[in-house]
């Protein structure tokens, strides 16, 4: 039967288990995803500290050479 049919009380036993399923689904991609955003946020923060010192290296070659 549907949602309003004699199995009411045990569909909505389903749907809430099935909600509850996702958040915690949800809960967890929103963890790894945090986890990847910060492993980013440091490789950004390592490129730009190598493009920098690139930079300073090409600079003090020039007044060397």
């Amino acid at each position: 039967m549907g949602l309003f049919g004699n199995n009411n009380d045990e569909e909505m036993k389903k749907v809430g288990e099935n909600m509850q399923n996702l958040s915690e689904q949800i809960a967890e991609l929103q963890k790894k995803l945090a986890a990847k955003t910060a492993e980013a946020d440091g490789l950004r923060t390592q490129a730009s500290q190598a493009s920098g010192s690139a930079v300073a290296l090409e600079d003090a070659q020039a007044e060397i050479g």
